[in-house]
């Protein structure tokens, strides 16, 4: 019983030293410039250049996307013309045919 008490004293003046350490050394922590440690330098530079690389790569896409956008509008564009006068030929061909068909068998042709 003595044991446990004299043993949580300790353990208690213990936790208030730690406290009284790191208190103390708190503001000189705060004051810390953490841009001038070399590696939080380096790692801030790397940062950058890889945003720049990134950024570049975005706009270098960007780029092809649109130029592989207007090269199908192009072609697709090309395509419905070309559908649209072949249909306009088809149609004609069958309206043709109708007209021949209905002058040659006359009013013999059911309804």
């Amino acid at each position: 019983m003595v044991i446990d008490i004299f043993l949580l004293i300790i353990i208690f003046l213990s936790l208030v030293f730690v406290i009284f350490i790191i208190s103390r050394k708190f503001f000189s922590l705060t004051n810390i410039d953490v841009e001038q440690i070399p590696e939080e330098r380096e790692a801030k530079i790397k940062k950058y250049l890889l945003e720049k690389k990134i950024n570049r790569q975005i706009k270098e896409w960007q780029d092809r996307l649109k130029i592989k956008r207007e090269n199908f509008k192009t072609i697709w564009g090309k395509m419905r013309r070309s559908l649209n006068s072949h249909a306009d030929k088809v149609l004609i061909f069958l309206k043709n045919k109708i007209e021949f068909i209905k002058n040659k068998y006359g009013s013999r042709m059911p309804r």
